[in-house]
């Protein structure tokens, strides 16, 4: 038989065996209940994931329908200004062509040639806000089509310079408006001539509004990739602050009210334009530095393919 201390010594690893079952068994019963807790906890998350869900779907559909809502409203309300500015553009243009014959009466008193001069300015303003009115719910809608073929772009572009002269020389406010065309540039291109025009128009209408007197406005025009022409128009007027370089681009905003006060418009003379330069397959942007001026950048294709001009950038 064993001696003593060696029976003592097996009692006591059998005791730590017992002992080491019972902590095993009741270890065992602790992960089991854990691993129901986190069942429990994991059901709870997938349900609450779930129901977050669904109402989050509901709110998406929700916000997608109101969305839809406003843009039929807007929509809407667009066309009738449409119909409206229709209604007003007759008898508008009679009262502007009543008015310019008036003025050409070498028999009225200065109070009455100051009176019908004040009226033709007042009816070529109003007869403006129509035609802006009118083009942006054209294009808005999406019905603008473009004409492509081949063109002179030199002579496109000077017939646009000396346009904006002509302007400038009438408001007697010593504006200079200069030109620079890149060696580069295409004699003929295709593009849409007429649209390409009213880019620019308003571009240099904007520069030459925001341009202080006896000062110039810039019209550049170089190739920087192939397939497409940059054109830049630069003013040193007042600048725009960058925060409102998205703004100026929405219809009926402009980048302060400030603005709107002083130098007045429809705040469509961009939105206008933006939509035209989409139309031709090209990009607009712009830079600006507050009290040095700013830098409008149109890139358009001229062959008469779209290309992403984005890419270029």
């Amino acid at each position: 038989s064993a001696p003593p201390h060696m029976k003592d010594r097996i009692h006591e690893l059998e005791a730590l065996l017992d002992q080491s079952h019972e902590e095993n068994a009741q270890l065992k019963e602790e992960v089991g209940t854990k691993e129901l807790l986190m069942t429990a906890l994991l059901d709870k998350l997938e349900d609450e994931i779930a129901s977050r869900t669904k109402e989050l779907q509901e709110t998406n559909r929700l916000l997608v329908d109101a969305n839809q809502r406003i843009k039929q409203q807007a929509a809407a309300q667009l066309e009738h200004f449409a119909c409206m500015s229709h209604e007003i553009r007759t008898p508008l243009n009679c009262i502007i062509g009543m008015s310019s014959l008036l003025m050409l009466d070498s028999q009225l008193t200065p109070s009455q040639q100051e009176s019908i001069e004040m009226i033709t300015t007042a009816g070529d303003l109003l007869s403006t806000i129509v035609d802006d009115v009118l083009d942006y719910s054209t294009l808005e809608s999406g019905k603008v089509e473009t004409n492509i073929s081949k063109i002179n772009l030199q002579q496109t572009l000077d017939s646009v310079a000396t346009g904006i002269q002509a302007r400038c020389n009438e408001n007697e406010r010593g504006i200079e408006v200069r030109t620079f065309f890149d060696i580069t540039v295409p004699k003929y291109v295709e593009t849409d001539a007429k649209r390409l025009q009213q880019i620019l128009y308003n571009l240099l209408g904007n520069a030459v509004k925001f341009s202080p007197n006896n000062s110039h406005v810039d019209l550049s025009a170089k190739v920087i990739d192939s397939g497409v022409i940059r054109y830049t128009v630069k003013d040193y007027g007042r600048g725009i602050d960058p925060r409102d370089f998205n703004k100026i681009f929405e219809p009926f905003r402009q980048a302060s009210k400030e603005t709107g006060t002083i130098y007045g418009g429809t705040g469509l003379g961009l939105p206008i334009t933006s939509k035209l330069v989409q139309r031709l397959g090209g990009t607009i942007s712009v830079k600006s530095v507050k009290g040095q001026g700013s830098e409008f950048l149109v890139d358009l294709p001229f062959l008469g393919n779209p290309v992403d001009v984005g890419a270029i950038q």
